[in-house]
């Protein structure tokens, strides 16, 4: 007699190509904050307050496109809500953050303000939280 077995294997999809956009801007005090990474390692930054503005170019290193990958592999197989966080009595002078990203098989995006605890699908909160990381360890004309 032989033993047959099943495995239940969740297709793991691997990112080459991917864009990010990801912005925080506020109309109260009419700040905006946008970058642009790119699969090759390009991070296009635009910031501006009121009238004075700036435009920045880096390049991120291998490591931390591969952390992206990653973070965005896992992101990229489900789809993620229109927004979270938006609702009555929330407060009405935080920064709206927002996020857009296409990769090799899924595009999506999504407006982020003020969210519950948990609120945030576990896979869009790790990859803003390396998008954060990366800007912190590149960036570093923000908010002189």
């Amino acid at each position: 007699m032989g033993l047959i077995g099943c495995k239940n294997e969740t297709e793991f999809k691997k990112v080459d190509t991917f864009s990010i956009v990801y912005s925080q801007s506020s109309s109260w005090v009419d700040y905006y904050y946008k970058v642009k990474i790119e699969n090759n390692g390009t991070m296009q930054i635009v910031e501006g307050l009121s009238s004075l503005n700036r435009q920045s170019n880096y390049n991120i290193d291998e490591n931390d496109i591969a952390l992206i990958q990653e973070k965005l592999a896992n992101l990229a197989t489900m789809n993620i809500d229109d927004k979270y966080g938006f609702g009555e009595n929330k407060p009405t002078d935080y920064p709206v953050t927002f996020i857009q990203y296409e990769t090799d098989f899924n595009t999506d995006s999504t407006a982020i303000y003020f969210p519950d605890k948990a609120e945030l699908p576990k896979e869009l909160e790790l990859l803003l939280n390396t998008i954060d990381q990366i800007i912190s360890d590149t960036d570093t004309l923000k908010n002189e």
